[in-house]
This record gives structure tokens, sequence and C-alpha cells, in this order.
């Protein structure tokens, strides 16, 4: 079973992700690494010496022509109209587009490269996660079967409901009680080549056109890529070549004000306590990461 890890970002997101990176070798978690840059910012990527293992691609190597145009032409708007935008779409459906620089894009980025060959096994790294522990295969691959990281959504603190009632509407599947779903958010989260394979036929045979169309219709904030993936999987395939491992099992946040006030204790607790094996420091432009860079590295050396 090949694993390999991916990880779409861009130059906001770089100290995070040098992060990252430095927890992972410290961790002695050598899979290959697909990062997936914004196009205009592959430059100072590359500038930098990373692992033999990182494989950088430019988002216009992946994400289709039509979406990379819209994405950059959304790009050259200022953070704040972009962000006027994006909140004009999800209340009234203006701007079509208002999403395509953010996480519509990313959700593309991951099924796209989750359906191709060079991995059965697609492990999502944003790059605000930290590992803090072990990185354990079987946390997501099997010898013939993949992990789908999933919880009841009664156990989720922050279970978002519209996620997964968009994923059944793009599915054609009907809604279910919440009090019997499941949430499939989770960091990190793995794609089974095959199963990420089987959910974009799905979609462009129920829709007819491109599942990338499909998925660019929606609102902002609408739709979660790993609800979608993982009611899929659940619901339609039945969990066909895959097996449940608890969703955030291994994984604690740093993202509300009070988290990023005890910052230095939840970090000092991710590294210390063998049920955690990841930290999520939720990128903040008010909270930069330089700041706590010095206390992480000092916990990751005791790997060494």
């Amino acid at each position: 079973m090949r694993i390999a890890l991916l990880t779409p970002t861009f130059a906001r997101d770089l100290a995070h992700f040098k992060v990252l990176r430095a927890s992972l070798e410290a961790a002695g978690c050598h899979w290959p690494h697909w990062v997936v840059v914004q196009t205009e910012h592959l430059p100072l990527f590359q500038a930098i010496s990373w692992a033999p293992e990182v494989r950088l691609l430019a988002s216009a190597d992946v994400l289709p022509a039509e979406v990379e145009a819209e994405r950059r032409r959304v790009a050259g708007y200022s953070e704040r109209y972009r962000k006027w935008r994006r909140s004009l779409n999800k209340r009234f459906g203006w701007f079509a587009n208002a999403s395509r620089d953010g996480w519509n894009a990313q959700q593309i980025i991951k099924l796209e490269m989750s359906s191709r060959d060079d991995a059965d096994a697609w492990v999502a790294l944003d790059s605000d996660v930290v590992v803090t522990g072990s990185v354990e295969a079987e946390f997501f691959a099997r010898t013939e079967s993949v992990a789908l990281h999933t919880q009841t959504a009664a156990s989720h603190e922050h279970f978002v409901p519209r996620w997964n009632h968009a994923a059944r509407q793009l599915l054609g599947l009907p809604e279910l009680d919440q009090a019997l779903d499941h949430n499939y958010v989770a960091h990190p989260f793995v794609f089974a080549r095959h199963t990420t394979r089987a959910l974009i036929a799905h979609l462009e045979a129920r829709h007819g056109r491109p599942w990338w169309q499909v998925l660019g219709s929606l609102r902002a904030n609408t739709l979660s890529e790993f609800s979608l993936y993982g009611i899929f999987a659940r619901e339609v395939t039945d969990m066909a070549g895959l097996y449940p491992v608890p969703a955030n099992r291994q994984t604690f946040w740093i993202y509300t004000d009070a988290h990023r006030a005890d910052a230095k204790r939840i970090i000092q607790q991710a590294f210390s306590d063998p049920e955690l094996h990841y930290l999520v420091i939720q990128a903040h432009r008010n909270h930069p990461i330089a700041p706590l860079e010095p206390l992480l590295l000092e916990q990751m050396a005791r790997y060494g």
C-alpha cells in the first residue's frame, strides 16, 4: 500500500508549512509529500531546500484550466474585497467564482490529486498541522484497505450539518437525522484513490458535467470535501476497501482566543501526551506562528 502526503498551500502559509515539514522530519516520516502551491507563489517555495521526499507542483499543474484562470483573477483582488465577495456569495449566491482562490480551489486540488496513480492512500495535511508524535501507517492504511476517518456527529463538538446536507444533495441521497449522522471532517484525513475515483465518476454520471464544475456551482462555505467523500464512502460504496478509524482521535487544536492565550501549555501537552500525534495551530494573520516556533522546535528535538 503506497501512502503519500498531500498539502495545498500558498505564500501566506509558508511559515506554517516550514513547521509542518520540520515536524514530519523530526518524527521520521519520509513518505512522498506532494505540495501544490498557488502558481504565482511557487518560486518562493522553490527557493527553499526541502527534503528529497517533497515534490512541488503549481496549482496550474493540478486545477482545470478554467478554475486556475478564475483563481488567478480572483487572487488579484484585495483581501478585503475577496472577503466581501465571499460573504455575498454565501448569503445571496452573487459572484459565483468568489471562493475560487480559497477553499473551493483546495477542495478540487485534494480530490484531483487523490485520484492520481502516484499513491493508493493520500493523507491530506493542511499547512497548519504539526506532528507531535509518531506517524502510524495503520492510522491511514493497511495492506489492502484504507482508513475512513469518521465519528458520530453527536461526539463532534463542532459538527456542521450544512456540509453533510450539501453533500447528500450532490450525491442524490435522502437526509439523515442528525442523531444518526457522522462527522468526516478530520485533520489529518486520508483519501483512498479507488474511492475518490468512484466519487468523481458518480458525480459526473449524476450531474452530466465535469465533477469540478459541480463543486464550483455551490455557494462559498457550503460543502466540505471530507463530508462529501465520507458520506459517499459510507452510504454509496458501503465502505468498500475501507475500514473505520475514529476521526480526530489523535488531534488537538489551537484555534480559539482562549487556546491562543494558552498556546505554550497546549503545545507542551500535545508533545507529552502519548495519545496526541497531531496539533492544528490554525493559521490566523493576527496570530503568526513565529513566536511559537522556538518552543515547537524544542519539543520536536525529543525525536532525536
